[in-house]
């Protein structure tokens, strides 16, 4: 797994887009959601279970008629991010309904984004969403490679 992630920071196997903060975040959301559900996903479960999230992430950028094409519904899908993605990396009070400010916060934080408390949360949810879609395609990668690596 070390050697995965250590290429994965030099930028050999998963998208540059993500910091390193995001990246390591993304491995180990991987690992722990194996972890948490005893035992270890097939690649076709996690492509199958993570694309969908993915098309979502990205239809609600590109699609007019998308639900969450609207600024000000993207923050539902900032929300549902920090709720489901913080608790499996063990951050408290990530699962719970929190103010605006601290979400945009907890999400930039898992992505390893800079929040720039001045940027109208709107806008900074159109860039958020586009990295969480980016931080998914990596569990993605990072399942592929490790399932290589295992044979």
């Amino acid at each position: 797994m070390r050697a995965l992630v250590g290429a994965c920071l030099l930028g050999v196997c998963c998208s540059a887009s993500l910091s390193s903060a995001g990246l390591l975040n993304a491995h180990q959301y991987l690992e722990n959601l194996e972890e948490k559900r005893g035992r270890r996903m097939t690649h076709a479960e996690v492509v199958k279970d993570f694309r969908k999230l993915i098309d979502k992430l990205y239809a609600s950028g590109n699609d007019p008629k998308d639900e969450h094409y609207p600024p000000v519904r993207k923050i539902d899908l900032v929300r549902n991010f920090v709720k489901s993605v913080g608790p499996v990396l063990g951050k408290q009070g990530h699962e719970i309904d929190s103010p605006l400010h601290l979400v945009m916060e907890r999400a930039n934080n898992l992505l390893g984004r800079d929040h720039d408390p001045k940027e109208h949360p709107h806008r900074e949810a159109i860039a958020i969403v586009k990295r969480m879609a980016t931080f998914y395609e990596t569990v993605i990668n990072a399942h592929a490679q490790m399932t290589k690596d295992e044979l």
